[in-house]
């Protein structure tokens, strides 16, 4: 069965039991597993009050608002990769890397890329199991196809190679698509009728007047050690979309022990003043100027932790700049830039 989507894509709707993830080598002889353990669930679901409060931020922004699954049962939807996928989840890639753990300590101004945003501390020996993010949603214009704008959670082993991480948020670009990982990552095994990797992006937050956002966590199942994808979108709250099983890791992964949330950008004109990023703009304090995002780690007890210590990087402090405040939430842009395209 094909669904063809309103942004030209095709998504097909492939055999649960069949789907491209159990081609890889390591996945062979692996069994499905439908839901994460009740432990994971009961863990990283937003309660109804919490929706509410969040002005019911289960309008994820996606596309497909249909009440009703994208695929029938048994069936889950992919994204069907195109050429252009593979030449821009390349150049997404190679321009997309980690914060360092110091100012300016890793990148240089020409490579083109620039950071703000937050992360845990280098050097402690905190272990982390994954990550609950609200995230604000915003529409870029990028001035060339080569420019790349991101927002995202980054939940991972370090940020020196080599490393291990897990990704996931919103990107905006020249080409309206990046594809960035999405299924062009072997091995994510997708379980759910209404998500799909790398789906478009079409509804923003309104400068200075409305809100909108995108609710995602990334956390292992402290049962069967897989990485589950949970988000919340208009057909259901609380959607588990699927995993990426923990064969794909090396045994070094069995705790995170960084965690980065913010935007990184990349220009290879090297003006940063010429690429926006967050929201475009940084007005300290102001949620509806400024992109943020609200969240919550989780430790090694399976705990939420409380006003985790995390430290602010930016590279460029002049262009970009991030924010830590009270209550988990992070705010982060910059330059004073007005914008107007997207995507996911």
């Amino acid at each position: 069965m094909l669904v063809q989507k309103e942004d030209g894509s095709t998504i097909d709707c492939i055999d649960i039991y069949k789907q491209p993830a159990f081609d890889h080598p390591l996945l062979k002889n692996r069994k499905l597993q439908i839901k994460p353990s009740s432990l994971l669930q009961e863990k990283m679901a937003m309660s109804s009050l919490e929706l509410k409060k969040e002005d019911e931020i289960i309008l994820s922004n996606l596309k497909s608002k249909s009440k009703f699954p994208i695929c029938p049962s048994g069936t889950v939807p992919i994204r069907r990769t195109q050429q252009e996928d593979l030449i821009r989840a390349n150049l997404a890639f190679r321009r997309n890397p980690p914060m360092p753990s110091a100012l300016a300590s890793v990148f240089t101004p020409t490579q083109g890329i620039h950071h703000a945003g937050i992360s845990t501390p280098e050097g402690t020996t905190d272990q982390y199991l994954g990550a609950r993010l609200v995230l604000t949603v915003h529409n870029l214009t990028m001035m060339i196809p080569e420019q790349i704008s991101t927002a995202s959670a980054r939940v991972g082993t370090g940020v020196d190679a080599p490393f291990t991480s897990i990704e996931f948020g919103w990107t905006a670009d020249g080409f309206q698509k990046t594809g960035c990982f999405n299924m062009l990552c072997p091995g994510f095994v997708q379980v759910s009728q209404y998500g799909i990797l790398g789906e478009e992006i079409t509804d923003f937050t309104e400068y200075g007047k409305e809100l909108k956002y995108l609710y995602f966590a990334i956390a292992k199942d402290p049962k069967t050690l897989d990485w589950w994808l949970i988000q919340s979108v208009p057909q259901e709250a609380n959607l588990w979309v699927g995993y990426w099983p923990k064969e794909l890791f090396p045994n070094s992964f069995e705790f995170a022990s960084n965690v980065q949330i913010g935007g990184r950008v990349f220009n290879p004109s090297l003006e940063p003043a010429k690429t926006p990023m967050g929201s475009g703009h940084f007005v300290p304090g102001d949620f509806l100027r400024t992109a943020s995002a609200d969240f919550r780690l989780v430790n090694a007890s399976f705990g939420f932790m409380s006003e985790p210590k995390m430290v602010v990087l930016t590279d460029m402090p002049d262009s970009y700049q991030a924010q830590y405040l009270d209550g988990n939430n992070v705010i982060f842009g910059g330059p004073d830039i007005q914008n107007s395209t997207l995507n996911n």
